[in-house]
């Protein structure tokens, strides 16, 4: 007998759609995986979900997609409902579900994580997804840290410890981008970051780490590194975006903008090192991207 699952996940974008491909990819034998998402403008750098599952695109409004959500959960009768990061979480979980479906649930980084928000904001939302706790089967956590977050916001959830990996099919591109495999040339100076350009990602630390470095490389008179932002701003933001850009420019920084997968992969394999400073995370797979490479990536440490 044939079992369904059913994903919901409020911004369709890269990484949590690499995601969704790998849990689609490792699925057992006869389980369909049907995806509702909304594609955010401008942050599409392309994913292979639609070839391995039915993918239902929902409305950019908050009501419509509900109203596709709860429509969907009729019409899909799924076995599974999996929900993905805290907008999903919030808006699935507060609706009746059928009775045959199991409600999982993967945060991608706990809201109340966020450092860009007040003490009394995080405590809410902690309030809150310790309430959505009791309506949940399960919490499929991308890493340990979630994982212990979740078993210590509800103890009597069930906790599964599901790490973030790549597709077979984004792992074979990235072996055949790696940089000895394209010319073998060692002597790259470029130090790149990858993602949306947001306060999660550390821009204040990113740049100081910039500026460090360029102080120390022309104390000592070696050659200096190039620094890349491969990502833009979020063009879904309310009222424009955050200056971020701009930022990052004044401090010598090239950045991409939103550009094809096959030219992010390729900026990252023409790399020296990859540098992640973000403040918050789940478990980011731009790191795996990196390692698989064969880069060395210099990680901020933070508790994930």
């Amino acid at each position: 007998m044939s079992r369904k699952v059913l994903h919901v996940v409020e911004s369709l974008s890269s990484g949590v759609a690499t995601a969704i491909e790998a849990y689609v990819e490792n699925r057992p034998l006869a389980t369909n995986h049907v995806v509702y998402g909304y594609r955010r403008p401008g942050v599409q750098v392309g994913d292979g979900l639609a070839d391995n599952a039915k993918v239902v695109e929902l409305p950019g409004d908050r009501q419509g997609q509900l109203a596709m959500v709860r429509a969907g959960l009729k019409a899909e009768r799924p076995d599974v409902v999996h929900v993905h990061s805290s907008w999903a979480g919030l808006a699935v979980r507060a609706l009746p579900r059928p009775k045959q479906s199991r409600l999982v649930y993967t945060p991608h980084c706990f809201a109340f994580e966020r450092m860009d928000l007040s003490g009394r904001a995080r405590q809410a939302i902690r309030l809150v997804e310790q309430g959505l706790l009791r309506r949940t089967d399960a919490v499929a956590a991308v890493g340990r840290y979630e994982a212990t977050l979740a078993r210590q916001l509800n103890a009597n959830v069930e906790v599964i410890e599901v790490p973030h990996a790549l597709p077979a099919r984004m792992r074979k591109e990235l072996v055949a981008m790696r940089p000895d495999a394209l010319t073998g040339d060692a002597g790259s100076r470029q130090v790149c970051a990858l993602g949306r350009l947001s306060p999660q990602k550390g821009i204040d630390f990113f740049l100081d780490v910039v500026r460090e470095t360029n102080r120390l490389t022309e104390r000592d008179g070696s050659e200096p590194f190039e620094w890349t932002w491969i990502g833009g701003e979020d063009s879904n933001v309310a009222g424009g975006t955050d200056g971020l850009t701009a930022r990052l420019v004044a401090a010598g920084v090239r950045v991409t903008g939103w550009v094809e997968r096959r030219e992010a992969l390729a900026e990252l394999a023409g790399s020296a090192a990859y540098l992640h400073t973000a403040s918050w995370e789940g478990f980011p797979l731009t790191v795996l991207e990196a390692a698989e490479l064969d880069l060395p990536v210099v990680a901020r440490t933070i508790p994930s």
